[in-house]
C-alpha cells in the first residue's frame, strides 16, 4: 500500500507528528503530489522557524499574497533575525568603505595642508564623509524597518493558532518592533530575547513604555532572556504596561542570562510583594505579578571575567545580582534559581529548545542544577500502587 491509498485523515493525523520541525517537513510535503498537498495543508506549516531577515520578509509575501481561505495553521513560531548577520555586513560594507575612503581623504587633506587657509575645503570633505555615514544609518533604518513590519504581518497572519512563540531579533528590527493592537488569542508560551511585546518610547508619543501585545489571558509561559539586542532592562517588564499587562494569567515566569543589572532580583522581590533587605532603591514603577503565578525560575548569566576592561565592576553587579536572588530563593518556594553555565550557551540553544516543544517536550530543568538551594521533594506509593508526591513537605539547604 502506498501513502496516496491511506484515507486522508489518517494522511493528516500522520503529518501533524511529522511536521514538527523548522518547516522543511511541510515543505517537502507538497511536493510529493496534489493529493499528498493537500492532506497536509493543516499541518504542513504547524512549526515554523525563520532564520534571519530575507525568510521574514518572504514568508510575509506569502502569507500576504496567499488566500485568506488557507490559514496557515501554525502553532509553533521561531522568529531568529540574530541569524542575520552576514545581511547586515553586506548592507553595511559598502557604506562603511566609502565612509572609511571619504574619512581618510579629508585627514589626509588636514595633515598637508594645515592652518586656516584650507578650512572651508576641509569642512567640505568632513561633510562628505558624515553625509556617507547618515547614509548608512538610514540603510540600516530601513532595514529594520522592513524587518520589523514582516514580523508583525506574520503575527497578524498566524495568531488565531498561535500557541508558542519564540522571537529573537538583531538590535535594528528590535528598534522599529513598536506597532500596537497585536492580538494572539491562542498564545500559550513566550520567548523574547528583545524587548518584545513592550514598545520602545518615542519622542513623538507620550515617551512612556507601551505594549505591543493587547492583554493575553491565554498566555500561561513566559521566558525572558537578557540580551544585548534588548534595548529595556528586565525589569521593565515588572512594570504597569508588562507582565501584569499583557499576561494577566500568567503561571510561569523565567529570567534567563541575568547579568546586567543587580537590582533585577530586588524588583522581582516587590513584584512578589517581598522585602529581602536592600534598602533604598525600591522602584515606584513595580507592579506586583499576576496572583496566578506559580514559579519564578531566575538564571544568572555565566560570570563575568575579572581581568576583562570592566570586569571589576561587572563583576560586582554579578554577585550582587547572585546573593539577592538567593535571598529572594529564601523567602519563597514558588522561586527557583538555577546555576549559570560556566561558558556561554550556545547561539543556537534557543531553536533546540524550541523544536522540543514543537515534539511535546516542555522545558525542565534539574534539581542538581540549583544554585544554593536544594529542595527535596518527597514521594510516596500509596496502597493501589499509585505515587503520588507528599505536598508540603520538604528539606531546603541554603549554602
Amino acid at each position: 500500500m502506498q501513502l496516496q491509498d491511506l484515507p486522508p485523515e489518517l494522511l493528516t493525523h500522520i503529518f501533524s507528528f511529522a511536521c514538527t520541525d523548522t518547516g522543511a517537513t511541510g515543505r517537502s510535503l507538497s511536493q510529493v503530489s496534489r493529493y499528498i498537498r493537500n492532506t497536509s495543508a493543516t499541518v504542513k506549516l504547524q512549526s515554523v522557524a525563520l532564520l534571519g531577515r530575507q525568510q521574514f520578509l518572504k514568508f510575509a509575501t506569502f502569507l500576504t499574497s496567499n488566500d485568506m481561505s488557507n490559514i496557515p495553521y501554525t502553532r509553533y513560531l521561531y522568529i531568529g533575525g540574530q541569524e542575520s548577520e552576514s545581511e547586515l555586513n553586506e548592507i553595511l560594507s559598502a557604506k562603511r568603505e566609502g565612509y572609511a575612503a571619504a574619512n581618510a581623504k579629508a585627514i589626509a587633506f588636514a595633515k598637508a595642508n594645515p592652518g586656516r587657509k584650507h578650512a572651508q575645503q576641509l569642512q567640505l570633505l568632513r561633510d562628505e564623509a558624515q553625509l556617507i555615514l547618515d547614509a548608512s544609518g538610514s540603510a540600516m533604518r530601513l532595514f529594520g524597518r522592513d524587518a520589523a513590519r514582516a514580523v508583525f504581518a506574520i503575527l497578524r497572519h498566524v495568531a488565531p493558532t498561535l500557541e508558542v512563540l519564540y522571537i529573537h531579533v538583531n538590535e535594528y528590527v528590535t528598534r522599529e518592533l513598536n506597532e500596537s493592537g497585536l492580538e494572539l488569542p491562542r498564545l500559550v508560551d513566550l520567548t523574547t530575547c528583545t524587548g518584545f511585546p513592550l514598545i520602545q518610547p518615542q519622542p513623538s508619543r507620550s515617551g512612556r513604555v507601551e505594549c505591543a501585545l493587547v492583554p493575553c489571558p491565554t498566555l500561561r509561559r513566559l521566558h525572558i532572556v537578557e540580551t544585548n539586542e534588548m534595548w529595556c532592562d528586565t525589569s521593565t517588564f515588572l512594570g504597569a504596561q508588562g507582565i501584569t499587562h499583557f499576561a494577566p494569567n500568567l503561571v510561569s515566569l523565567r529570567l534567563s542570562e541575568l547579568g546586567q543589572d543587580e537590582d533585577t532580583a530586588v524588583d522581582v522581590a516587590s513584584s512578589m510583594r517581598f522585602d529581602i533587605g536592600v534598602p533604598g532603591i525600591a522602584r515606584q514603577s513595580i507592579v506586583p505579578l499576576p496572583e496566578n503565578v506559580e514559579q519564578v525560575v531566575l538564571k544568572p548569566t555565566s560570570e563575568p571575567d575579572p581581568e576583562c576592561c570592566d570586569g571589576y565592576d561587572e563583576t560586582y553587579i554579578y554577585h550582587d545580582l547572585v546573593r539577592y536572588a538567593r535571598r529572594l530563593a529564601q523567602k519563597s518556594e514558588r522561586v527557583v534559581l538555577l546555576q549559570a553555565d560556566k561558558e556561554a550557551p550556545e547561539r543556537d540553544y534557543l531553536l533546540r529548545e524550541w523544536l522540543d516543544k514543537a515534539n511535546g517536550r516542555l522545558w525542565m530543568w534539574d534539581v542538581k542544577d540549583s544554585l544554593g538551594i536544594i529542595v527535596i521533594h518527597l514521594s510516596a506509593i500509596s496502597r493501589d500502587g499509585h505515587k503520588s508526591v507528599m505536598k508540603g513537605i520538604y528539606y531546603t539547604i541554603v549554602f
